[in-house]
Order: C-alpha cells, then sequence, then structure tokens
C-alpha cells in the first residue's frame, strides 16, 4: 500500500503537467489562427487599394483624350515675299498652338492623378509599418489572480456558464508569476429544452435529441489570460456536467493561506476549483520532480 501511493501521485502529477500541456497547446493555436487572420485581412485591404488605383489610372486615361489640329484660316494668295521680309514675318507670327488639353485642364488632372498616387502610398505605408510594427512589450505586473479573475469572469458569454478555474503557477502571495502565469476559466452550455410533445407520436416512439448531442459536442468560447496577450477567449469543450450553485466563494489569497497553515512548500502552485459531490472544491498543488517537491491538498469552499 505504501508503495503504491508514490505511483498513484506520479500518476495524478502527470495527467497535471498533460493537463497544462493541452492548456498551453490551445493557446498557442488560439494565437497563430489570430496571427492568421491579420495577415489575411491586411493582404485584402492591400488588394483593393490596388483595384482603386488601377481604376483611378484608367478613370484619368480617360479623361485625357487628343484633340485633332484645327485648320487655318483660309487666305487668299499673296506673292512670294523677299527672302529677309519672309524670315522677319516668321519671326512675328505665333508658335503653333499645342495639342490635347488646355495646360490648365492638364495641370488640374495631373494634380488629381498624383494625389491619388500620394495617398494610395500613404495608405498602404502606415498598414504595412502598422502590421510589421513589433507588438508592444507586455506590463511589467505585478499581476495579482485575484485582481485579474474578476475581468475574465466578465467575459463569459450570457449563453455560457461557469464550470472551473485554474491559476497556474502562483506564488504564495496571490502573485502570478510572469513568466509562467495562467488563468483559465472553464465554461459549458445548458443543454437545450426538451423537444415539445408531439401528440401524433405514440408513446415509447423516439424522440429527436439531435440538438443536444450538438450542445455538447459543440465549444465554449473560454476566457483565459497571460502575460503577452491579456485576456482572450479560446475555444474549449462544452460538455454538460449540471449547473453549479453560484461560483466559488473562497479568492486565491484565501486558499493560499490555509495552504501555508498546512505548511506548504515555498514556490509555484496550481489551483484549481470544481465543482464536487454539490458543492465547490478547491486543489491546490505545488510539484518539482527535481527538487522532490510533492504538496497536494484539497480545500472546501468555506470563506466568507
Amino acid at each position: 500500500m505504501l508503495r503504491a501511493m508514490p505511483l498513484r501521485d506520479d500518476h495524478e502529477a502527470a495527467i497535471a503537467r498533460a493537463d497544462a500541456l493541452q492548456a498551453e497547446l490551445d493557446r498557442e493555436r488560439a494565437r497563430d489562427r489570430e496571427q492568421d487572420a491579420e495577415v489575411a485581412r491586411l493582404e485584402a485591404e492591400l488588394t483593393a487599394a490596388r483595384e482603386r488605383l488601377a481604376r483611378a489610372e484608367e478613370a484619368l486615361a480617360k479623361l485625357r483624350p487628343r484633340r485633332a489640329p484645327e485648320p487655318p484660316p483660309r487666305r487668299a494668295p499673296e506673292p512670294p515675299p523677299h527672302r529677309a521680309t519672309a524670315v522677319a514675318a516668321a519671326d512675328r507670327e505665333p508658335p503653333p498652338k499645342e495639342l490635347g488639353l488646355p495646360r490648365p485642364a492638364m495641370v488640374a488632372v495631373g494634380g488629381v492623378f498624383v494625389i491619388c498616387i500620394l495617398l494610395a502610398s500613404i495608405a498602404l505605408t502606415s498598414r504595412r509599418k502598422r502590421h510589421e510594427e513589433a507588438p508592444p512589450a507586455p506590463p511589467a505586473g505585478p499581476f495579482v489572480a485575484d485582481q485579474l479573475i474578476p475581468e475574465g469572469m466578465k467575459m463569459i458569454a450570457e449563453s455560457e456558464r461557469f464550470a472551473e478555474l485554474h491559476v497556474d503557477y502562483v506564488g504564495s502571495d496571490g502573485v502570478l508569476d510572469p513568466m509562467h502565469g495562467r488563468i483559465s476559466i472553464l465554461t459549458q452550455r445548458p443543454p437545450p429544452p426538451k423537444p415539445a410533445d408531439d401528440p401524433k407520436r405514440p408513446t415509447g416512439a423516439p424522440v429527436d435529441h439531435s440538438g443536444e448531442v450538438m450542445n455538447m459536442i459543440g465549444f465554449c468560447y473560454a476566457p483565459w489570460w497571460s502575460r503577452d496577450g491579456g485576456w482572450r477567449t479560446g475555444q474549449g469543450s462544452c460538455v454538460w456536467f449540471g449547473e453549479p450553485r453560484g461560483v466559488p466563494r473562497c479568492t486565491v489569497a484565501q486558499v493560499l493561506a490555509r495552504a501555508r497553515a498546512d505548511d506548504a512548500p515555498a514556490g509555484l502552485a496550481t489551483i484549481v476549483a470544481q465543482w464536487r459531490d454539490d458543492a465547490w472544491q478547491w486543489q491546490l498543488g505545488i510539484h518539482d520532480d527535481v527538487r522532490n517537491v510533492n504538496f497536494e491538498h484539497s480545500y472546501a469552499d468555506e470563506c466568507r
């Protein structure tokens, strides 16, 4: 019996680590999807800007038709003048009229074209710069778990219900580790109401439960927090295990204080609040295989 207990503890620790790795993987996948969506949006905007620029160039080309030269007025024939007289007359004649639009119209059209080019270039440059800029530096903290949890609770959708709270890598003072700290709020969606009774259906005949099945295999948008991105939502399981009564009354700081009273070792703890046996239960653990630290304790939600 004594030899089986360490194996059970190791098994539970492995399960806890696997759950933590799965949560981290889900968060990374959500971050990748967000980045892919942003890149796709910027590419679509760039394509639309290029199309607008091409249409502007076509419209400007239509505004510049070349006019045929006006025929000179017909004059009566004159005798050929002396060579010197002809040269002097040529110097006194005005230069021939230019072809195309009048000079003011050409200046206006050219100005419009230049303005369109400049506006398109400025817009594309600003969008590209905004996309290529490095993300802002994350806040420095400290990140107090009990101050962050209420913000995440407000992000729960109206159609979903609070199910579990996971606080990972929090110190004995209730402050999340700046590198590894995480908060996850799991939710669940109540099943749809039972289908209305069809009076034509024979008693004992099957009833359509497809709506309940789709509700169970769907995804809930659970809030989660990390230092680099703050509060976000990610897809999580939506299986309904029964609606808990309210939310836990204890705070993370109160649970940590009770663990210190039980001689918990100094270190980063993982805390989970779950609805078990018709009541809220808190599970706290501090594990470090390299340093042979393995502390775990359960606490009832008995706080004012």
